[in-house]
């Protein structure tokens, strides 16, 4: 039945759900604050600024809250879909007109 009418399954959407909010969090597109909730990873590496330390927590009721599970779910997508364009264009940007 599902098929018929092409829905996404459930987990899939509640995926895609999270993963909107976190972009919407980070780009601050609503009122939630990021501070308290999400620490940037500290690396070396190629887009190192987009991915977030995910917090070990003890019990079971954290470990698999919808917060920690978004900040998995975010730091495993490509990072051209993190990244927004008007970011991308705006880096470009700054390369070309650094300041000397």
């Amino acid at each position: 039945m599902i098929a018929d009418i092409e829905w996404q399954p459930l987990q899939a959407r509640r995926q895609t759900s999270k993963v909107t909010m976190m972009y919407r969090i980070i780009n601050i597109l609503n009122d939630i604050p990021s501070d308290p909730f999400l620490r940037s990873s500290i690396s070396s590496k190629r887009g190192s600024r987009i991915r977030y330390i995910v917090p070990y927590y003890r019990t079971d009721y954290l470990r698999h809250s919808s917060f920690t599970s978004a900040t998995r779910l975010w730091n495993q997508l490509p990072y051209h879909l993190v990244t927004p364009p008007v970011l991308k264009r705006a880096r470009k940007g700054w390369h070309r007109n650094k300041p000397q």
